[in-house]
């Protein structure tokens, strides 16, 4: 399914193709077809089972950087609920009477990018989160975004459909498709 989706959603992005922030990393499916398209792939992946297969997996992809951390709102820790039957379910904690373990989150802003051309979200509900610590890069780059949008921002009080609107408010976005659970938003489109 996901193979052919990032070719198809480029499409829309008409700009140079130099870096791509991709969250929700597992084990490096989705990082290493982004290296297809883009000279530098940036990945997240807060998981410690997951970013050891991660690491593993990317050896002698000089191209990809893999960062052992979640996305969010700002710089600090946060617990993630791990998912014994799941390795793609793993989530920041909602429940601490579930498995869970502490992980450090970053910010996208943070690493102060001038060349992000498109930002890929699979992170179980928190992509309104992580978008919110890449105001300053949104504004400055204004990158394609491709964000998983499939109901699980409920356990974080956040409506479905908030993140397109906070993005068509806060930067002019628009939703230009949706390919199953993926929403395309492009600037001004």
């Amino acid at each position: 399914r996901r193979s052919g989706v990032i070719g198809h959603v480029l499409r829309y992005w008409h700009g140079p193709k130099r870096r791509v922030i991709q969250a929700g990393a597992h084990i490096g499916i989705w990082p290493r077809m982004l290296a297809q398209y883009f000279e530098t792939v940036v990945c997240f992946e807060p998981e410690p089972a997951n970013w050891a297969c991660l690491v593993q997996n990317m050896m002698g992809s000089p191209r990809i950087s893999c960062l052992y951390a979640a996305l969010g709102p700002q710089q600090g820790a946060v617990e993630l609920n791990v998912q014994p039957h799941s390795t793609g379910g793993h989530h920041v904690a909602t429940r601490l009477d579930r498995p869970h373990v502490p992980v450090s989150v970053r910010t996208i802003d943070q690493y102060a990018w001038q060349d992000v051309d498109a930002i890929f979200l699979d992170v179980e509900g928190y992509e309104l989160p992580a978008v919110f610590g890449a105001q300053a890069t949104l504004a400055r780059c204004l990158p394609l975004i491709v964000a998983e949008e499939n109901g699980c921002s409920k356990k974080y009080g956040i409506p479905s459909g908030w993140l397109g609107w906070w993005l068509r408010r806060r930067f002019g976005y628009q939703l230009v498709e949706r390919i199953e659970e993926d929403c395309v938003f492009v600037a001004g489109g």
